[in-house]
């Protein structure tokens, strides 16, 4: 579907199969893929020279904030989330964070964490304080502390409560759906069954045992890690977002520059 609007805006959704967009005298082009929209506006479209990086993507959409805001402003509800946004709740703050395509992050109070997609889902990094992340198996969001990549098992759907503490330790708890837990470190992954909880001290190595008051398991297993894929580096100038009935999120602003941009799909080096 394409739609020239009164603005001179050109809409183009990729309704079924992938669409191939290219600037008028531009050698390059990117590829939209199904179930996404484009938004391209005049000014873009008459001079791509002129644009030198397009503008920040759009990752997600406030569902609900109080005391919260981003990059140091208020923010209010319903507001679009970019890519490298920093998000914080005050003593008494909590955003609720509905993430690209269908995954929602929630940000209990004190606590600080940037939202990047360096790849083909969301990293949230958690910098302090507690977030709650229900990931529905479909691109899953990545957790990133000082010392691990956490995310569902298997790219299964579950949810995961993690909390960075003032003390350095780590609060891992595997609400719904079993956790694999990666040390940065050592890139030695460990797996926490669903149900499961630790509290990683500042100065562990790994995942530790459970206490023997906790009626789990020995200890996480380790399990061979699986080959990683490069990820690949796209200097697109779109922004996409998935569009109504597809993905959840709302249709959001992009722009085509020149030089047009890479089709190519990355895949995440986190990914099972």
């Amino acid at each position: 579907m394409v739609a020239l609007l009164a603005d001179k805006r050109t809409i183009v959704e990729a309704q079924n199969g992938k669409v191939a967009i290219t600037a008028t005298g531009s050698a390059g082009s990117y590829t939209l893929a199904e179930g996404l929209r484009a938004e391209i506006s005049e000014s873009a479209a008459q001079n791509p020279d002129q644009q030198k990086e397009g503008p920040s993507k759009v990752i997600g959409q406030v569902v609900s904030s109080a005391g919260a805001t981003r990059n140091g402003k208020p923010l209010p509800d319903g507001e679009w989330l970019l890519d490298g946004d920093l998000v914080s709740t005050g003593a008494s703050g909590r955003a609720v964070i509905k993430l690209w395509p269908t995954n929602q992050a929630t940000l209990e109070e004190s606590t600080s964490a940037t939202f990047t997609r360096p790849v083909e889902r969301v990293w949230l990094n958690l910098l302090t304080g507690t977030i709650v992340v229900e990931n529905t198996g479909e691109s899953n969001v990545l957790i990133v502390t000082a010392k691990y990549h956490i995310e569902p098992l298997n790219a299964a759907a579950g949810r995961i409560l993690v909390a960075a503490r003032t003390d350095k330790s780590t609060y891992i708890d595997a609400i719904a759906g079993d956790v694999r837990i990666e040390e940065v470190q050592s890139q030695q992954s460990y797996r926490l069954a669903s149900g499961e909880d630790r509290l990683i001290p500042a100065n562990a190595s790994g995942v530790p045992a459970p206490t023997p008051a906790e009626s789990t398991p020995p200890s996480p297993e380790p399990f061979p890690e699986p080959p990683s894929a490069s990820a690949g580096r796209s200097h697109s100038t779109l922004i996409i977002v998935a569009i109504a009935g597809g993905a959840g999120i709302a249709a959001a602003a992009a722009v085509l520059a020149a030089g047009g941009g890479s089709s190519n799909k990355p895949v995440s080096p986190s990914a099972p």
